[in-house]
């Protein structure tokens, strides 16, 4: 399975992404209590740079990202999906679940290095804020507007069944998948154009694309599925022969799953390169992309 040694490309990921990562912990602005992705930056450093420092900002992250969800269940102008906003006042509704994500990564990745205390806190946190939502979509499809933000729930909630063991959460997991994959979009793609809206643009399908692939990338890496893995190909082909650069968004979602493929791999290069040659004004959330991206990738090679 495995071919290709990706240290160079983690390496370079890992390069781009501390600096920017260190200088948003740095900040004298802080990163909590403001529903900003910012939160994610601590956990995004933990997953490819020796961070102790940043150890108790696990606990902190998740205690925040629970409260957020707990408030947006509350809320009648939410539709209980908490949405975190970037630093340039975009509110995405992936921004939860990869800031959460980032957390159960890290979590995963350093629980043998954390104090009892620490680790018990986070566990305990951890369990609050599963994306049960996913039960909705066991044995159909989700809309199609909506099936990247739910593989990213997905990819939440076998992050947590993975950590606590829960083989029941797992195999909901994999209806959820299973029923998303067996609906693609047309020549491969992720899932077809939102037919209930006339008007999507492009650039606003492609986004979903990519960041769909994010997640499922992540999920078949995580379930060890070939058939899941498969998919990731079929999607980074189509994208390889029919997205266009400037259909893309400039943050590098999907990096690790287009890398993956020999026959796709010029897509990730040029999104790295793409970062590279943008590097002053580098995102914190395309920093946190490439954290997450070099994580995927190590483990891809541990496999």
């Amino acid at each position: 399975m495995k071919t290709t040694d990706f240290s160079p490309y983690r390496r370079m990921m890992s390069d781009l992404a501390v600096p920017v990562l260190r200088r948003v912990l740095g900040s004298p602005r802080g990163v909590r209590g403001d529903g900003s992705v910012l939160v994610g930056a601590s956990p995004a450093l933990l997953l490819v740079a020796d961070a102790p420092d940043q150890h108790a900002a696990l606990s902190d992250g998740l205690r925040e990202l629970v409260e957020l969800d707990r408030t947006a269940k509350m809320s009648p102008d939410t539709a209980g999906v908490p949405v975190l906003h970037d630093p340039q006042g975009h509110a995405r509704e992936f921004y939860f679940p990869l800031v959460l994500h980032l957390h159960l990564a890290a979590f995963s990745k350093l629980y043998e290095t954390l104090s009892v205390h620490l680790w018990s806190t986070c566990e305990e946190l951890m369990q609050q804020a599963a994306p049960r939502q996913i039960e909705a979509w066991a044995s159909r499809p989700p809309p199609a507007i909506d099936t990247a933000f739910v593989l990213w729930q997905s990819l939440c909630l076998l992050d947590q069944a993975d950590l606590a063991k829960r083989d029941a959460d797992a195999e909901l997991v994999d209806a959820v998948v299973h029923a998303i994959i067996e609906q693609p979009g047309p020549g491969g793609s992720l899932h077809p154009r939102d037919e209930g809206s006339a008007g999507e643009s492009l650039d606003a399908w492609t986004y979903r694309e990519l960041a769909g692939l994010h997640a499922l990338t992540s999920l078949a890496l995580s379930r060890r599925s070939a058939v899941w893995a498969e998919r990731v190909r079929q999607i980074t082909a189509y994208h390889l022969e029919n997205t266009q650069p400037d259909n893309t968004t400039t943050e590098p979602w999907g990096i690790a799953g287009f890398l993956w493929s020999i026959h796709a791999r010029s897509f990730g290069e040029q999104q790295l390169h793409d970062v590279q040659a943008g590097q002053g004004a580098m995102t914190p959330v395309t920093a946190m992309l490439l954290a997450d991206a070099a994580n995927a990738l190590s483990i891809f090679e541990s496999v």
